[in-house]
């Protein structure tokens, strides 16, 4: 995809730590994993996750809830208070029942997956959490002082096409007129096209937000 190799900067394997306290668990992983051509490496619980996550900024973080010393929900909270490391996306893997688990939104993670493992699904996953932020830290690279910033937040979600949706929030109250809308919509696709994105525009509901698509090309 285009964007995702501007996104990314580099031709290194993404990165993948692995935080369970369970051995068997943590090595079938890593192993994997490292199959599959990532760069990995493995904690057994969430104090040297964050230690970890700080020095050497995994692209992804497949994370266990149950674990002594320092749990999963701990180390969650902990790491909104640190410098970039919210903005590490982060899947929970846990052996709890659903019933037992909050949800992924609830958590503020990317995904849940239980126990027995889906290793495909693990795998595409963590490929489209890559990719979310490859194309994350574009736009806020790119859009750092640009004369059309990037305003309000905006949320990246990979599709099994391959190709990148953007919700964005846009300024401005949900009431604003459809033109207007309009217009903010025209000025971010001519944004995006001038960073070598190819991009398709929809509107989406729930207002305020609006999709675009980037196609890899």
């Amino acid at each position: 995809m285009a964007a995702a190799g501007a996104a990314s900067g580099d031709a290194r394997a993404k990165r993948v730590l692995v935080v369970d306290d369970d051995d068997a668990v943590r090595t079938m992983l890593l192993v994997v994993l490292e199959a599959a051509d990532y760069d990995v490496r493995g904690v057994a619980d969430g104090g040297e996750a964050l230690n970890v996550a700080a020095e050497w900024r995994p692209d992804v973080i497949l994370l266990d809830l149950l674990m002594p010393r320092m749990s999963g929900r701990e180390f969650l909270a902990h790491r909104a208070t640190m410098p970039d490391l919210p903005d590490i996306p982060v899947i929970v893997v846990t052996a709890a029942t659903s019933r037992d688990v909050p949800s992924a939104g609830q958590l503020g993670v990317r995904a849940v997956v239980q126990q027995p493992h889906d290793v495909g699904l693990l795998r595409t996953l963590i490929q489209h959490s890559c990719l979310e932020g490859q194309v994350r830290h574009f736009l806020r690279e790119q859009g750092e002082g640009h004369p059309v910033p990037i305003l309000g937040g905006f949320v990246v979600r990979a599709q099994p096409d391959g190709s990148v949706k953007i919700y964005w929030d846009l300024p401005g109250p949900p009431a604003l007129g459809s033109l207007r809308r309009l217009g903010h919509l025209r000025r971010y696709e001519r944004l995006l096209r001038s960073w070598g994105m190819t991009t398709e525009l929809h509107l989406e509901e729930p207002e305020p937000y609006v999709a675009c698509w980037v196609i890899g090309g």
